[in-house]
This record gives structure tokens, C-alpha cells and sequence, in this order.
């Protein structure tokens, strides 16, 4: 059933406003000049998933953002060589809400961590964007994104609920709403079009033929990858 957005207006400070129980996920890979292209767009803004206190804004510029993801293609993408651990700062893992508005604190970490950090949360459903990591199976010929593997680090996956829990007055989760007619979902709905219009679904082969692939890629990001350190290690390239 189609959320009742009441529901989320409740002030219920410290307690999320829903939990996502179903997603809609889509993997690309685009150069940074695409991706500036893509997500310059002005009814959204980025949001960090965690900030210190008092000394960092919830909100991030897109200018930032933009420049994270410059050196997340050139630092992980294009890598010829192994992960290293310092690698895990140049991940970009970021929200996107469609207003500052709609922002509200989670404190479920309240006296963790020294009280340094605060969870930030949506009082509705907003996208993610966060990488997505490549495992590659030699007997199924499949090129998989499912799966967490450290070296196969790759490329983007935006995300946004498809079904969420909402919290009634009582501040209990119950449930199963479908998040269609919230507007992150219109947006979220043409970004990925806007991806399609510079991408395609990954074509990828190996010395033995073709090889099942589940994410897509510009030309222009193919082009720059084909040295990436995990396709190399296994015998992998773009065609």
C-alpha cells in the first residue's frame, strides 16, 4: 500500500521515521564529468550519513561531492595495484533528500564513540549512494555485484526504499508501505534515466568468451577502467 505520509511527520526526536524493508538498487560507473552532469540538478541535496559535532554540516555542497567522486574514480576505480587500507577514505558514501527540511537526529549512538559523532537520519525515505564491489566467478561466468569483496571495490550503487515501515504515534514500527509517491522516488526514478541515457549494461569477456555481467558503464568510464586492478587479476576486460 502506498505510505501515508502523516505518519512521518510525528516528532519523535532520537527515533528514525521509517526503516526501508525492500530496495531498488542500480550499479554504474561513470567518469567524473558525468557525474557532475548527472547530479547538478537543484531539487536534492547530499547529505553525510554521520557528522561530528559542532563541527561539521549535516549538508554537504555538492562542489564537495563532486570532488570526492574525482578522486574515488582515479584513487579505486582506475587502481592497477591492490587494495590498500587508507583506501577506505576515498569511498564515497553519501544520502540524497529532497530537503533539509526533512532531516531529523538518531540518537542510538548517544554515549558511543564518546558522543563524537551523530547519526543524522530522514523523517522519509531518501536515496544512498555507496560503492559496490565486484566478485567474479569463474565457473558460473558471472560477474557479480551481490557480494561483498574487499579487492573488487567498484564503481557506484544509488539506492532508494522500495517498501518502508512507518512509525505510528507510539513510535512502533509497523507495516509495509510502498514509497512511490514520495518525490525522492520521482528523483531517484530519473536519475537512474539519467545514467541509462550515458551508460549500457556492462559487456565483459575473458580469453574463454563472454562473461554475465550486472552493473552498467559509460563508454567513457569502460575506456579509463580496463586497467582496474580486480578485472586484471582475473583475466577480465570490456568489450
Amino acid at each position: 500500500m502506498p505510505a501515508d505520509k502523516e505518519d512521518c511527520k510525528l516528532d519523535l526526536t532520537g527515533k528514525s521515521m521509517y526503516f526501508a524493508l525492500s530496495w531498488k538498487k542500480f550499479d554504474f560507473v561513470v567518469t567524473p564529468s558525468e557525474f557532475r552532469g548527472i547530479f547538478s540538478r537543484e531539487d536534492f541535496v547530499f547529505l553525510a550519513d554521520r557528522v561530528r559535532e559542532k563541527t561539521q554540516s549535516k549538508i554537504i555542497s555538492k562542489e564537495q561531492v563532486f570532488s570526492d567522486y574525482e578522486r574515488y574514480f582515479e584513487r579505486i576505480i582506475l587502481r592497477e595495484d591492490g587494495r590498500t587500507s587508507e583506501l577506505w577514505d576515498d569511498e564515497v558514501r553519501i544520502y540524497l533528500i529532497d530537503g533539509e527540511d526533512k532531516l531529523c537526529s538518531d540518537d542510538s549512538l548517544e554515549g558511543k564513540a564518546e558522543g563524537e559523532f551523530k547519526i543524522l537520519d530522514s523523517a522519509k525515505p531518501c536515496a544512498k549512494l555507496a560503492p559496490f564491489n565486484l566478485l567474479y566467478n569463474d565457473e558460473k561466468k558471472r560477474l557479480s555485484t551481490a557480494y561483498f569483496e574487499p579487492d573488487g571495490v567498484f564503481g557506484l550503487r544509488l539506492a532508494y526504499p522500495k517498501t518502508v515501515s512507518l512509525r505510528d504515534e507510539n513510535g512502533e514500527l509497523g507495516g509495509n508501505y510502498e514509497t512511490d509517491d514520495y518525490e525522492m522516488s520521482r528523483i531517484y526514478t530519473q536519475l537512474v534515466a539519467s545514467i541509462k541515457k550515458l551508460a549500457k549494461k556492462a559487456k565483459v569477456a575473458n580469453d574463454n568468451g563472454g562473461v554475465k555481467a550486472d552493473f552498467w558503464i559509460s563508454k567513457a568510464a569502460a575506456c579509463l577502467a580496463g586497467q582496474n586492478f580486480y578485472l586484471k587479476s582475473n583475466g577480465l576486460k570490456f568489450i
